[in-house]
């Protein structure tokens, strides 16, 4: 049994959480990362949609001390990206992303974070490079193998 106390700061958790979700914010990509460990090493996977054009995935905003802080929603993984990773970035459906940007209910807001389609993502094997923070180049973007996902 929840006391008084216990009770309001209850309550203002989740209202910070609903106030939270109401702060949506795009985080544009053209592809996003997962590593699977094969051979004792973790090796990186870029995943893009076929047509290589850029997507937006959803995001929360808060401001804290004067900052714009935010962060990327993940999903449970379709398909396609559950054979690197149990989970991946909400890529918001195309041509919906001002939905996000909404004032809309929690409940309509949760309904566009599914997993996205199967059949517009594509997995190349990245290089290696893409591990090091330190190393900044375009290269990394391309592929060395690619395998269609369908």
């Amino acid at each position: 049994m929840l006391d008084l106390l216990n009770y309001y700061r209850l309550l203002h958790k989740i209202n910070q959480t609903i106030f939270y979700l109401k702060n949506g914010v795009l985080v544009l990509a053209n592809g996003f990362y997962e590593w699977q460990e094969i051979n004792k090493k973790k090796v990186p996977f870029r995943f893009a949609l076929t047509d290589d054009e850029p997507f937006a995935l959803a995001g929360l905003y808060l401001e804290h001390n004067n900052n714009l802080k935010f962060s990327i929603i993940t999903t449970q993984a379709n398909k396609s990206v559950s054979k690197y990773h149990d989970r991946m970035p909400a890529i918001l459906p195309l041509n919906h992303e001002k939905e996000w940007l909404l004032d809309k209910s929690v409940d309509e807001l949760l309904k566009m974070l599914n997993p996205f389609e199967d059949n517009i993502l594509q997995v190349f094997n990245a290089p290696l490079s893409v591990n090091s923070p330190r190393y900044d180049d375009h290269d990394i973007l391309s592929p060395l193998i690619q395998e269609n996902l369908i």
